[in-house]
């Protein structure tokens, strides 16, 4: 008699995770470049290797680095927004 076991499923896939968090900073960028306050937004760039984004602004010295590590799609927003704080 064969006993079946179930595999569990591994729901981060890190190839995947990577390019869908690029992803939601290309699209995030374009929101906030689309407010009068983040218009001097220039590029939300993720860092796979480190898991941090970083904002590049108009002037270098706004730059920020956020770390996303662990965080998932929507968390990794709020992270973005609340560390920018452009408002």
């Amino acid at each position: 008699m064969k006993i079946l076991t179930k595999k569990k499923k591994n729901f981060v896939n890190p190839k995947t995770n990577n390019k869908s968090k690029q992803i939601i900073c290309d699209l995030l960028c374009g929101a906030i470049k689309a407010t009068s306050a983040g218009d001097d937004l220039v590029a939300l760039r993720y860092d796979p290797d480190a898991e941090i984004v970083h904002a590049d602004f108009r002037e270098a010295y706004d730059a920020r680095q956020i770390n996303v590590a662990m965080d998932s799609g929507w968390a990794m927003i709020k992270d973005i927004v609340r560390q920018i704080d452009i408002g």
